[in-house]
């Protein structure tokens, strides 16, 4: 998901006179939906997780082949990195250019933001070995459910390397390298203009909270058909 923070300021200008000149025009409105987005979404794996060790064991019969454990443990990263860099990103927002936090949060931020197109790849990859041995499993829910289902695990990938690279495009506009823990720098291609700074600055605002209201909305599925549905998808993944 992001190696910058969701409002950085345009190439030139100071952060605290920009900071209210957002695309949206409405930070508020933003913050209101990345903590709408994680409550829904700790909530409904808390509740989902809960009901998994307590009642569903007494209600459903054995689940089906469980998820490789690498497909399982970059599947929880995943889900705990997204929350994670939203939370410290709606942070940054929050922060003045001066504030003693600012620096330190965004260094972090865009120092985990690198790991998203890495579990990206991953999970690529353990989809293709699935599908090369036809290790799949079968697929649960409605069609229509199936055919969401596969549209959000696609969209999902899909802003796992878009976010890092707007945000990379954004840290490196001046020309300078992103550092990195370790004493470590990812070097800048090169410098770009203020239109593509700007470009690359509303695709990551809004690709992160799209990213965002996508984990709220498969959480919320997940627990549908886990609690509603009897239906032990959850625990393949477990």
């Amino acid at each position: 998901m992001a190696m910058a923070t969701v409002t950085p300021p345009r190439a030139g200008r100071h952060r605290r006179i920009h900071r209210h000149r957002h695309p949206t025009h409405d930070v508020a409105a933003a913050h209101a939906v990345t903590v709408a987005s994680t409550v829904t979404v700790a909530v409904a794996y808390t509740v989902t997780i809960a009901y998994t060790v307590t009642v569903a064991p007494r209600m459903m019969s054995p689940p089906p082949s469980r998820h490789t454990r690498t497909t399982r443990a970059l599947h929880w990263l995943h889900a705990s990195l997204l929350l994670g860099l939203v939370a410290l990103g709606w942070y940054l927002t929050g922060l003045d250019y001066y504030d003693r936090w600012y620096n330190d949060a965004l260094f972090w931020h865009r120092a985990l933001g690198l790991l998203a197109p890495l579990i990206a790849a991953g999970q690529l990859a353990c989809r293709f070995q699935r599908r090369r041995h036809r290790a799949e499993l079968p697929a649960a829910g409605a069609p229509w459910e199936q055919r969401a289902a596969a549209v959000t695990h696609r969209a999902f990938l899909l802003l796992m390397f878009l976010i890092p690279i707007s945000g990379y495009l954004i840290s490196t506009a001046a020309g300078a390298a992103v550092p990195l823990p370790g004493g470590l720098q990812l070097p800048a291609i090169a410098a770009i203009n203020a239109p593509l700074r700007d470009l690359a600055t509303t695709a990551h605002y809004w690709s992160a909270y799209t990213l965002a209201a996508l984990a709220a909305l498969h959480a919320t599925a997940t627990a549908k058909h886990h609690l509603i549905d009897h239906n032990p998808i959850l625990r393949r993944m477990w």
